[in-house]
C-alpha cells in the first residue's frame, strides 16, 4: 500500500527505492513497484525492463506499456524483454509493431514470434501481414511455415467465432 500511496504522490526520488522491489518475490509488491516508476519515471521503463531478472509480465505490465514507437520495436526484437512486453502489446495499442516486425526480413526467433502473435491476435491487418509474407515466394521456408500456421490459426478462430455468431 506504501508504494501505491507513493505511486500517487510521491516524486522522482521514490524511484531509487522503487527499482529495488521489481524483482521482489511477492509479485503485488513487484506490481506496486512497477505503477510508481511507470508513474513517476516512465522515460526509464525501457533501461528497468532490460535489467529485470523476474520475467513477470503480469507485474510489469505497468512499465511496458510506458514503451512506445520506436522503442517498441526494438525491445520486441530483443529476447530478453520480449517475454514481458509482448502481453502488454498482445493487450494494447502494439498491433502495428507487430505487424511490422513480422513484415521485416530474416528468419530470426524474433520475427517468427511476431508472425506467431498474430496468428493469435486477430483482425484484417494481422490476416493481411501473414497473407503478404505468405504469398512472398522469397521469404525463407520456415517463415512462410510459421506465417502459414498463423493464418490456419486465423482462420480457424474467424470460423469459430462465425459459428458461434450464428448459433
Amino acid at each position: 500500500e506504501a508504494l501505491r500511496l507513493l505511486a500517487a504522490q510521491g516524486d522522482a526520488s521514490d524511484v531509487e527505492r522503487a527499482q529495488a522491489l521489481l524483482a521482489d518475490p511477492d509479485a503485488g509488491v513487484r506490481q506496486a513497484a512497477a505503477e510508481l516508476v511507470a508513474a513517476r519515471a516512465p522515460d526509464r521503463a525501457v533501461a528497468l525492463l532490460e535489467a529485470q531478472t523476474v520475467a513477470d509480465a503480469a507485474a510489469l505490465a505497468p512499465l511496458a506499456a510506458k514503451v512506445q514507437g520506436s522503442e517498441l520495436e526494438a525491445q520486441l526484437a530483443s529476447d530478453r524483454v520480449r517475454p514481458v512486453l509482448l502481453p502488454s502489446v498482445l493487450g494494447g495499442e502494439g498491433r502495428g509493431a507487430l505487424a511490422q516486425l513480422a513484415s521485416r526480413k530474416g528468419d530470426g526467433a524474433a520475427r517468427l514470434t511476431m508472425i506467431g502473435s498474430l496468428g493469435r491476435l486477430g483482425g484484417n491487418e494481422a490476416r493481411d501481414t501473414l497473407q503478404k509474407i505468405l504469398d512472398d515466394g522469397d521469404q525463407p521456408e520456415k517463415v512462410r511455415k510459421a506465417a502459414f500456421r498463423a493464418l490456419r490459426r486465423l482462420q480457424r478462430q474467424a470460423a469459430r467465432t462465425e459459428r458461434f455468431a450464428n448459433a
